[in-house]
């Protein structure tokens, strides 16, 4: 039985998703990552107030995942 492939968090449009190995799976972390909560490029999106980073923080990240959907098969869970 094969593997899909790892799961590789990206929660900011500064990862190179074109490192990633054909059958690795880019899981794209839209509101940032409790493992890097303390970044500005993965500080949580939680509440109202965290809204006011949004633009800085995410709205690069959601740029590349429209860019990435042209190219690959996406998996939506949630919002």
């Amino acid at each position: 039985n094969k593997s899909a492939g790892s799961i590789k968090q990206i929660f900011s449009a500064n990862k190179d998703i074109s490192e990633l190995e054909e059958n690795d799976i880019p899981y794209y972390k839209l509101h940032g990552s409790i493992d890097y909560a303390n970044l500005q490029e993965g500080r949580l999106i939680l509440t109202k107030e965290d809204y006011r980073f949004y633009q800085d923080n995410r709205k690069p990240l959601f740029k590349r995942l429209q860019r990435d959907l042209l190219s690959r098969t996406f998996l939506f869970v949630g919002y």
